[in-house]
């Protein structure tokens, strides 16, 4: 199995804004480049995978083991090209492990107390993602930091707002269309009250 291809059509079917943006990538980095944004779907995505937090915590720890170097990938396509771009771009694993235990706190239904909270959430995801792509592009600087923080809490921001947007379309909708059903249904019952009424009127009742 090629590992990158695999990557590749899951960065394309998970995370398309990356896959999009991966288009615009020099062709030497674009596969190791959405190796790293393969990574960072598969672990944003243990929430959605898992109904209890401690398979959601089963899952993270199992990057967390393959990151720090006490795991080993088996046969996950998505953990054997991490290892690969790890090494062959020197990326800095704390960033990594400091993304997987942010993504802890996707696995409970709590709320970020201050803005502070969110902006660190964000710097520990989607900053680090960023910055390690600059990395892999072979753009590291003395502003790199600094630019990829503000990058990735403007993003995820943007992205959390969008997403509770269309969560509110969707209560919204669903909202209006059991309104919907219920009003067609006062309707009928409506009609069926007057046929019973014209019935009883014709048979003298």
């Amino acid at each position: 199995m090629d590992v990158f291809a695999h990557c590749e059509n899951l960065v394309r079917e998970a995370d398309k804004d990356r896959f999009l943006a991966s288009l615009f990538a020099p062709a030497e980095g674009r596969r190791d480049l959405l190796a790293l944004y393969a990574f960072n779907a598969e672990v944003a995505g243990v929430q959605g995978k898992v109904r209890e937090p401690l398979a959601g915590e089963i899952r993270l720890q199992y990057w967390h083991d393959l990151v720090a170097g006490t795991g080993e990938p088996g046969a996950n396509p998505v953990a054997a090209a991490l290892l690969e771009i790890v090494k062959r771009h020197a990326l800095p694993r704390q960033p990594l492990l400091e993304l997987l235990e942010a993504r802890r706190f996707d696995l409970y239904e709590e709320t970020f107390s201050t803005r502070a909270d969110l902006e660190n959430y964000a710097s520990n995801t989607s900053s680090a993602v960023i910055e390690l792509a600059m990395r892999i592009l072979d753009q590291p600087s003395g502003a790199t930091p600094g630019l990829a923080r503000s990058a990735g809490i403007a993003y995820a921001i943007k992205k959390g707002w969008l997403i509770l947007l269309r969560h509110k379309l969707r209560r919204f909708r669903g909202a209006f269309g059991r309104a919907q059903q219920g009003h067609r249904g006062a309707l009928r019952t409506s009609a069926t009250i007057r046929r019973r009424r014209m019935v009883a009127i014709e048979l003298g009742m």
